[in-house]
């Protein structure tokens, strides 16, 4: 989760449901600027145990960026592994928002008819990235892909 989200109350409510969090935090002037990891207690009433991941930012290596774990079984690499799946999520939203007009070409108060507009611009999503990996990308070339292309071709879009 991003930074607005990774605060006690959301963390210690995500816990009480069995589920772990990885999350970037607040920079903080306070916080250590070794890099490395550690783990703490996050908050003082019913504290939180959390393993805190401290790596250097990629475009300008003086800056720093912490990622929060409760799974702390995890490896500093796997959370930060697991974290960066969070920017295929951005750029979905930013496309879907910019691009195929998400929330702009359809106003409307039914339900119905919302549900309706989101299932056409995501899929129009899906239809746009399978084609730029079936351009682009040795990795499609699989037997999954040569399965979902056949089912393609035999849709009718118009």
């Amino acid at each position: 989760m991003d930074t607005w989200f990774t605060e006690k109350p959301l963390v210690s409510t995500i816990l009480e449901q069995g589920l772990d969090v990885i999350g970037m935090v607040k920079r903080n002037k306070n916080t250590s600027e070794n890099i490395g990891s550690i783990h703490v207690n996050m908050g003082k009433d019913k504290p939180v145990p959390v393993k805190l991941v401290f790596i250097k930012h990629r475009n300008n290596p003086e800056k720093w960026l912490v990622l929060l774990s409760t799974d702390q079984s995890l490896s500093d690499e796997e959370i930060v592994r697991i974290y960066g799946y969070r920017w295929s999520i951005e750029v979905f939203f930013k496309c879907s928002k910019s691009h195929l007009q998400f929330a702009k070409e359809f106003q409307c108060r039914s339900y119905d008819a919302l549900i309706a507009h989101t299932t056409i611009v995501f899929s129009r999503y899906i239809f746009l990235t399978w084609e730029q990996c079936k351009a682009n990308d040795d990795k499609t070339l699989g037997y999954l892909f040569f399965e979902f292309g056949e089912d393609v071709c035999e849709v009718n879009f118009t």
